[in-house]
C-alpha cells in the first residue's frame, strides 16, 4: 500500500518570545486566538519572516508560546506556635 507522504517544507528553528508578565486574562484570550498577545504573536513571526527574506519561501513558521510563572516560595510554619506537649517525664542527660 502507498503512503501518503505531506508535501516537505523545512521548518527553521522556533522563535522565543518573552511577552513578560501576563494577565490572566490575556492568557485566556491568546488560548481563544484573540486578543493583544496574539498580535504580539503575529507581529514576531512576521518579523522573522522578513528577517528571513527568500530564506523563508517553502518554510513553515509554527509559534510555540509557552506561558510560565515562578512559583512562590512557601513560607515555613512556625511549629512553636505557643502550643505545647507535656511530656510525662523529664528528658534524660547523661554527663561525662
Amino acid at each position: 500500500m502507498a503512503q501518503k507522504k505531506a508535501p516537505e517544507s523545512e521548518v527553521t528553528l522556533p522563535v522565543v518570545i518573552d511577552l513578560g508578565r501576563v494577565k490572566k486574562k490575556r492568557v485566556r484570550e491568546l488560548k481563544r486566538a484573540e486578543g493583544p498577545l496574539l498580535d504580539d504573536v503575529d507581529d514576531a513571526v512576521e518579523h522573522v519572516r522578513a528577517r528571513l527574506g527568500d530564506e523563508a519561501n517553502g518554510k513553515t513558521f509554527v509559534p510555540v508560546v509557552l506561558v510560565y510563572r515562578k512559583k512562590r516560595k512557601k513560607k515555613k510554619k512556625n511549629r512553636s506556635s505557643g502550643l505545647t506537649v507535656p511530656v510525662p517525664f523529664p528528658p534524660f542527660f547523661m554527663k561525662i
